[in-house]
């Protein structure tokens, strides 16, 4: 008989697809909302500035709204964004680095669970309720059975992270309201 201990059940990689998962459920509304707020800030500096281009520069970075490919191609001047457009183009970039920084937080606590067990159970009691749907399409991959935590331990870890768990809550809240933030 041997044994093995449960974290090397579980691949590496479908630690990940669970993480971009959850990544996804959680900010895919918001960066998408980034999107288009950014394709409409070019459109308008377009407008201001004369011309129909799909992306501009600002302190020496290239935005486009354009794809990647007709970006690659660029010739001519470029516009800078317009004098008009500056207050909007620095609360978009204050937008996308208060998402970044919190998206980082909020998926470091998820890694924070994902470290706790390799037990599918327990995976459900640490996350909410609405990640569930991520894990479910996994979790065969991780250790079926009763998990090694109970409910005050779950608990205790949700209290010591409160912070990361009321940021992972208000993102969910976020979703529903269809908002990048509040």
């Amino acid at each position: 008989m041997t044994t093995t201990t449960p974290k090397a059940l579980i691949d590496p990689k479908v630690r990940l697809q669970l993480l971009t998962g959850i990544k996804n459920t959680l900010y895919e509304n918001s960066d998408k909302r980034l999107k288009i707020s950014l394709s409409e800030l070019i459109r308008d500096n377009s407008s201001e500035s004369g011309n129909d281009q799909r992306w501009m520069t600002y302190l020496g970075e290239l935005y486009a709204s354009a794809p990647a490919k007709e970006a690659e191609k660029i010739t001519g001047p470029i516009n800078l964004v317009h004098v008009t457009m500056r207050e909007r183009m620095k609360a978009y970039l204050a937008a996308v680095q208060k998402t970044d920084q919190e998206k980082s937080l909020v998926l470091g606590y998820v890694r924070k669970i994902m470290a706790q067990s390799s037990h599918a159970e327990d995976l459900y009691k640490f996350l909410p309720l609405a990640l569930h749907g991520s894990l479910s399409k996994l979790d065969r991959c991780f250790i079926a059975g009763p998990g090694k935590f109970s409910d005050e331990d779950v608990n205790q870890f949700k209290e010591d992270n409160a912070k990361y768990a009321r940021m992972l809550t208000a993102r969910l809240a976020y979703n529903l309201l269809d908002v990048v933030e509040a």
